[in-house]
C-alpha cells in the first residue's frame, strides 16, 4: 500500500471521526433541550448593563430552600429559616419538590454540555467541513459520497448549533 493510499484513508478515518463526535453532540444538546423545555434559543432580556444574562444553575439543597420558602409565604407564615426547614410537607408537595430537583440537575447537566462538547462544536464543524473539502478533492467514488454525507451532516449540525445559539446562550 502506497503513502498516499494510506493518508487518504487515515484522512477519510479522521473525516468519519470528527463527524460522530459533532453529530452526538448535537443531538445529546437537542434531546437535552427538549427535556427542559425547549430552553434553548434563549430569549435574551436585557440586563442592567445591557449585556446578555448569564445561565445559571441551581443546586438541589437550593432548589429545597427556594420551594420551602415558597411555601411559607403561600402559607402566610412569617418567614425565619427555623420555620422554613421545620416545614412539614405534604406529599403532593414532596412529589412537586422533587420534580422541581430533578429540572435543576437536569439543567446542569444541559448547561455543561453546551459549555462544554456545544462550544467546541464552533470550532469542529468548520474543521470538519474543511475535512470533507479535502477528502472529497481525492480520488474514490466512496470517499466522494463519504464526504458529501459527511459535509451534510456538518451543514445541519451547525445550523442547530446557530440556531440553538450555544455560545450567546452562556451569557459570556
Amino acid at each position: 500500500m502506497n503513502h498516499e493510499a494510506t493518508r487518504r484513508k487515515l484522512l477519510f478515518l479522521l473525516m468519519v471521526l470528527v463527524t460522530l463526535v459533532v453529530c452526538s453532540t448535537a443531538v445529546r444538546i437537542e434531546v437535552l433541550n427538549a427535556q427542559v423545555g425547549g430552553f434553548l434559543p434563549r430569549p435574551q432580556p436585557p440586563s442592567v448593563e445591557g449585556n446578555n444574562i448569564k445561565w445559571r444553575t441551581t443546586g438541589p439543597s437550593m432548589v429545597e430552600r427556594m420551594f420551602r420558602t415558597r411555601l411559607l409565604f403561600e402559607r402566610g407564615i412569617e418567614y425565619t429559616d427555623e420555620a422554613r426547614d421545620a416545614l412539614v410537607l405534604t406529599p403532593d408537595e414532596l412529589r412537586r419538590l422533587g420534580e422541581e430537583k430533578r429540572l435543576a440537575r437536569l439543567d446542569a447537566r444541559f448547561r455543561s454540555v453546551v459549555s462544554s462538547m456545544g462550544l467546541l462544536q464552533y470550532s469542529l464543524v468548520p474543521a470538519g467541513i474543511g475535512l470533507c473539502f479535502i477528502v472529497f478533492l481525492g480520488r474514490g467514488k466512496l470517499y466522494r459520497a463519504g464526504a458529501v454525507c459527511c459535509a451534510g451532516l456538518f451543514v445541519a449540525s451547525g445550523v442547530l448549533m446557530m440556531y440553538r445559539e450555544y455560545w450567546p446562550s452562556l451569557g459570556w
